[in-house]
């Protein structure tokens, strides 16, 4: 009995002993447990703490540049002051990087807020009608690969660029079609040019894929340098010199008949414009001193239509001055629309006589006839 009582002692004391242990056990895990859920829970609160504090400061940083830019300095010239457009006046710009970073500008026609302008890079002419207000200054009308020269001030509007934005100051934005924006960066931009230094506003023209490009506008000078980011490189033009009182010059070729109006012969000829010179008057001259015109015949309108044809539309009294037999008709026909469709690029010129159709003892067209430009047709060289 006693033996029995020890041996359950024992037992139970076993049993008490391996309780406790698994208590402490449990115990300790439950603790480390809770340690590790506080480590956890406090580093995630430092977590958020600096996140928090990032953004804190990162919309701080922006609240401050924003508030920079509402405060930043106006500039004291308008936009008017920055076109810089005068009649007669020729701006040449070098290039490095592109063969075709050089080119010159000329300003074609100037009418109230309307400035024509003729850019010539060597490869191609390319034209722009800008039009500048008090609020902007804006591309309004665009024609590339232009050889001709043609008044295109009242053309319908095909685009809508604004290069430069009122308030002239540091961080003035707006959106382009293509998704870009443009926004002033600097007002006091100096840059060095060969003809000397000018304080310019620096405008950012950023794309979509972050490529920026840049252009700097000076007082009573307009676009004194460009910078273009392409293929890794930087394009540049720079303002090299201005030409003040010069002409635009074009190498027109004039047909005419010979002394015995048996051939066509023609003629390289440089014409000379200036800026608002009505382009089909100044041809008219130059046909009257070739005889291609006389007795008082008169081209009361000339222009490259929408359907790729010249209109082209002469005084009446073109057929009994000029219609000397079929011969001396076709001739005096073929030698301005020759010359015309040369100048144009266009193989067929629509002439009409005082608005109605082209009509003679020898030749009819009817509404929508055009003679062809044929200016391989009994030529002689």
């Amino acid at each position: 009995m006693k033996r029995a009582l020890i041996v359950i002692l024992i037992v139970f004391s076993v049993f008490t002993v391996g309780c406790k242990s698994t208590i402490g056990e449990d115990t300790a895990k439950d603790n480390d447990n809770q340690v590790a859920d506080s480590s956890i829970t406090e580093n995630q609160d430092e977590k958020d703490k600096t996140e928090n504090t990032f953004k804190e400061v990162e919309d701080k940083a922006k609240e401050n540049e924003k508030q920079d830019e509402a405060e930043a300095p106006v500039s004291k010239y308008s936009i008017s002051d920055y076109i810089g457009i005068n009649a007669n006046e020729k701006y040449n710009y070098s290039g490095e990087n592109s063969e075709y970073a050089e080119y010159f500008r000329y300003v074609e026609y100037i009418e109230g807020d309307k400035f024509q302008i003729r850019t010539n890079n060597g490869a191609t002419e390319t034209v722009m009608v800008l039009e500048g207000t008090d609020n902007e200054l804006k591309i309004v009308f665009r024609r590339g690969v232009c050889d001709y020269r043609e008044n295109f001030l009242k053309k319908p509007s095909n685009e809508s660029e604004v290069l430069l934005k009122a308030p002239i100051k540091k961080g003035t934005e707006w959106k382009l079609s293509d998704g870009a924006k443009r926004y002033i960066s600097s007002i006091d931009t100096v840059v060095s040019t060969s003809i000397g230094e000018f304080q310019c506003v620096e405008v950012t023209t950023e794309n979509v894929s972050g490529q920026k490009d840049l252009k700097y506008y000076a007082p009573n000078i307009g676009l004194v340098k460009e910078v273009n980011d392409t293929e890794n490189m930087k394009v540049t033009s720079t303002l090299s010199s201005i030409e003040k009182d010069v002409r635009f010059n074009q190498v027109i070729r004039f047909y005419s008949p010979d002394e015995n109006a048996e051939y066509m012969k023609y003629e390289d000829v440089t014409i000379s414009f200036a800026t608002n010179d009505i382009t089909r008057l100044t041809l008219q001259n130059r046909f009257e001193e070739y005889g291609m015109l006389k007795g008082n015949v008169g081209i009361n309108s000339l222009y490259l239509n929408d359907d790729g044809m010249v209109y082209l539309d002469v005084t009446k009294n073109f057929v009994p001055e000029m219609a000397n037999g079929t011969a001396g008709e076709y001739f005096a026909i073929y030698d301005l629309v020759n010359t015309i469709g040369r100048y144009y690029g266009v193989n067929n010129v629509y002439m009409t006589l005082d608005g109605g159709n082209y009509e003679s003892g020898h030749i009819v067209k009817y509404k929508g006839e055009s003679f062809a430009v044929d200016a391989d047709a009994f030529v002689l060289r």
